[in-house]
């Protein structure tokens, strides 16, 4: 993804945290990076019923959003840069399941200077359609009680190509 590329919020939600991150690399533009992560609900049938996630962005060398904003889908939250750990430039993006996972019906979510700890409950967010439904993400995990299990959150039409997966 080119450097200044504008990226987009994927879905409604408050931005839970936006900040500068340095790391210890060297082999970028900067070692700092643009981080925002943005918490998002998804009501179920019946509406007593909410999933959460956290989306998480980084590599970003601009941040449009600050703490505690309420962002729709498609809004600009930053734009892509070559800092931090990185070896071009690109965006690091991944969802986080913040509930019903392999061993909490809530989870917290820690961000600090270390980075975070999201890796735990990393989901895939195009849902996953594997030979005998089995959940690469969540089962890995499992087995150290952690994990989530993917679901398919893109509207129907709007997922990007999976190629040949």
């Amino acid at each position: 993804m080119p450097a200044g590329r504008d990226i987009i919020a994927v879905a409604d939600g408050v931005v839970r945290k936006s900040r500068w991150l340095t790391t210890n690399c060297t082999n970028s533009n900067s070692p700092t990076q643009g981080e925002v992560y943005i918490d998002h609900e998804v009501t179920r049938s019946p509406s007593t019923y909410t999933e959460k996630f956290t989306s998480a962005y980084f590599h970003l060398n601009v941040l449009s959003v600050a703490d505690g904003a309420t962002v729709t889908t498609g809004q600009k939250i930053g734009e892509v840069g070559w800092v931090g750990c990185s070896s071009e430039s690109h965006l690091h993006f991944a969802v986080i399941r913040m509930n019903n996972t392999a061993t909490d019906r809530t989870e917290t979510l820690t961000i600090d200077a270390a980075g975070n700890d999201g890796w735990r409950n990393v989901i895939e967010p195009y849902g996953f359609d594997p030979p005998a439904g089995f959940d690469p993400w969540g089962w890995r995990a499992y087995s150290i009680d952690a994990g989530a299990l993917s679901i398919d959150l893109w509207n129907t039409g709007q997922a990007p190509t999976t190629g040949t997966w």
